[in-house]
């Protein structure tokens, strides 16, 4: 609404006010019609009291500090406002990166599997080691009957006398195995050519044969028909090769004896070291070669000159 200025508000009051003291004194004379002379100023809006009250915040202080249409914050703080805002400052934007942040990691490759010879059945033979003879062989004592036998590793072989390793090769099968209860799982055939036990030989669940090739002291070696791990010694020959475990690392490309190795007199063109320990045919790689006498080692069981005859 304009505000009108002070003066004519000054004189609309007079005005007022003397319209209102000439209708006293008509009624106060008795006569009910209110007369004025002056046609200036018509008496219905003039009288109605209307004007004179919304006029007040006029001559009220109020204006001049009512400012509140103007400063009011209703339009700022409104919560209609502010709420209008939400989508701008909604943070559904990041939490929508959550589908990507919940994602699973990619899968790692899976570790490489170790190969285990499963465990041997039921009716395995149980025996005592009593002797170790090289890196695959050993003699036992078989629990069923006492008896004394030699037990050849089936499918390794590890180094021979006067080969490089031989003496690691026998000192591992002898932590594995001197003294130890063994058990001793056949394949398909009994004995081989020297009358030995084949057999894969067990110390609680770790089957000594596999240990030798894994940790790269013996190589995998098939004897058909005896081949049951064959793929499995294979594998672990192949992994002791890659990571140059034992004779891998010592022995590529060595076909020297052992150092400070001796070869025994009566036995000449083949190098077998003399006694102790006493030697079989089976223990060493050679055949039909020549015995000369003492023959430490017997291996001229005729007498004929001519050793591990085959």
């Amino acid at each position: 609404m304009k505000r009108l200025p002070i003066v004519t508000l000054v004189y609309v009051l007079l005005w007022v006010a003397m319209l209102t003291s000439a209708a006293t004194c008509n009624e106060s004379d008795g006569n009910s019609t209110l007369t004025i002379g002056s046609p200036v100023v018509p008496p219905s809006p003039v009288v109605s009291p209307s004007p004179v009250v919304s006029l007040s915040p006029v001559v009220s202080p109020s204006p001049v500090v009512s400012l509140s249409p103007v400063v009011s914050p209703s339009t700022v703080a409104s919560p209609s406002s502010v709420a209008s805002l939400s989508p701008l400052v909604s943070p559904s934007p990041i939490v929508s990166l959550s589908p990507s942040a919940s994602a699973a990691p990619p899968s790692l490759p899976p570790s490489p599997v170790v190969p285990i010879a499963p465990p041997p059945s039921p009716a395995a033979q149980t025996a005592e080691v009593t002797r170790i003879i090289d890196g695959d062989t050993i003699d036992v004592r078989l629990s069923s009957d006492g008896s004394v036998v030699r037990v050849r590793y089936i499918g390794i072989d590890t180094p021979e006398v006067g080969e490089c390793y031989y003496h690691e090769a026998t000192n591992k099968n002898s932590q594995l195995v001197a003294g130890a209860i063994v058990r001793l799982e056949k394949d398909v055939s009994e004995t081989d050519r020297y009358g030995r036990l084949l057999r894969y030989v067990w110390i609680g669940d770790v089957m000594v044969n596999e240990e030798l090739v894994r940790r790269g002291y013996a190589h995998a070696t098939a004897y058909p028909p005896d081949t049951r791990y064959s793929a499995l010694f294979s594998q672990l020959e192949d992994e002791a090769r890659a990571e140059r475990a034992g004779l891998w690392a010592d022995c590529v490309g060595c076909g020297n004896p052992t150092p400070g190795f001796s070869c025994d007199p009566a036995y000449p063109g083949v190098c077998i070291p003399p006694p102790p320990p006493d030697l079989d045919c089976g223990d060493i790689p050679y055949h039909d070669f020549t015995v000369l006498p003492p023959d430490p080692h017997h291996f001229d069981g005729d007498g004929d000159g001519i050793g591990c005859e085959s």
